[in-house]
């Protein structure tokens, strides 16, 4: 009983941070719009009615801890694919809501999130590394 009561607290502890940390609401057609503004000709399918962001600076923050980077790449068994579910998983565990998601474009698929700006920035989860987007044609994002 005393580690269900625990465990229960440290669920509530990490409820609280998150909603502090992705304190920023992004409606469903602002992310739209965020994502027309950076892609074309590709599909989007996006989950939910609104998603929780944060400033670039904390997301670096979140990103620079991100364990999936360590993962040994095997071609065909965790590769590209792999990790950007990976990526998208590790971090919609901890936000539910968070504005991340993933992007497929010809021969390989990363993930991307939107600041509380609403500035679209593509990140490779095998290295943790974060570009400003440019315009690109995609084959197709989940958010």
């Amino acid at each position: 009983m005393r580690d269900l009561k625990i465990l229960n607290w440290i669920k509530g502890f990490i409820e609280k941070a998150t909603d502090q940390i992705f304190e920023k609401r992004l409606w469903y057609d602002q992310a739209q719009n965020t994502i027309r503004h950076a892609t074309y000709n590709g599909q989007t399918f996006m989950a939910d009615t609104n998603y929780q962001t944060c400033s670039l600076s904390m997301w670096k923050s979140i990103i620079k801890l991100m364990p999936i980077k360590n993962r040994e790449y095997t071609q065909n068994k965790y590769d590209c694919d792999d990790y950007a579910h990976g990526f998208f998983t590790f971090i919609r565990f901890i936000a539910p809501k968070a504005a991340v998601g993933i992007v497929w474009i010809k021969g390989h698929a990363f993930n991307f999130i939107i600041d509380d700006r609403q500035d679209l920035y593509w990140v490779e989860p095998q290295s943790n590394k974060i570009w400003k987007s440019r315009r690109r044609e995609v084959r197709l994002m989940v958010m």
